[in-house]
C-alpha cells in the first residue's frame, strides 16, 4: 500500500464505523482527495478506482490487520496527517459517535501519537468544525480571553 492508499482507505474505516454514511463525510473524502485530479495526478477515474478499492479493503481486512500494515509504512508527518483527517471526518456531521471515537482511539494507538499531537489535532479541528460560534454570541471561543493554546513546532 502506498501512502495515498493508507489514507483513503483510513478514512473508509472510520466512515464506516458508525454504519451511516453521511453526506458531509463523502463530501470532506471528495473535496480532500479531489485536488489530486485538479492538479493532474490521477485522472477521475482513478480517483473513483482509490476510493471504490479503499472502502472494499474497509469491508474485507479487519482493522487490526490494516493498521499493523499500514502504520510502518507511514512517516511520523503522514501519520499525524492521517489522524487530523480522521478527526476532521468524524466532526463532519457535528459530532464524534461512539463508534467514531473508538476507532480514533485504535487509529492513535496503532499510529503511536503523543497526547500533546492529540490534544493539538483535537483543538485545532473543534475550532475549525464548531459553527455555533458564528450563531452563539455567548460561545466560549467569542469571549476576548479565549486563546488557542497549541504548541507550534516546525
Amino acid at each position: 500500500m502506498k501512502p495515498l492508499e493508507i489514507l483513503v482507505a483510513s478514512l473508509a474505516y472510520l466512515m464506516g464505523s458508525d454504519g451511516d454514511l453521511a453526506a458531509e463525510e463523502k463530501a470532506k473524502l471528495l473535496g480532500l482527495l479531489n485536488k489530486h485530479v485538479n492538479r493532474g495526478e490521477m485522472t477521475p477515474s482513478e480517483l473513483q478506482t482509490l476510493v471504490r478499492d479503499a472502502f472494499e479493503m474497509a469491508r474485507a481486512m479487519a482493522l487490526e490487520t490494516f493498521l499493523l500494515a499500514a502504520a510502518t509504512k507511514l512517516s511520523h508527518g503522514q501519520k499525524l496527517a492521517i489522524y487530523a483527517n480522521l478527526y476532521d471526518i468524524a466532526l463532519a456531521d457535528g459530532e464524534v459517535r461512539t463508534g467514531e471515537k473508538e476507532m480514533l482511539e485504535k487509529f492513535r494507538g496503532a499510529l503511536d501519537l503523543s497526547n500533546s499531537d492529540m490534544r493539538a489535532i483535537k483543538e485545532v479541528m473543534l475550532l475549525k468544525n464548531d459553527t455555533r460560534m458564528f450563531t452563539e454570541p455567548n460561545h466560549p471561543c467569542n469571549d476576548a480571553a479565549f486563546v488557542l493554546d497549541v504548541e507550534y513546532v516546525f
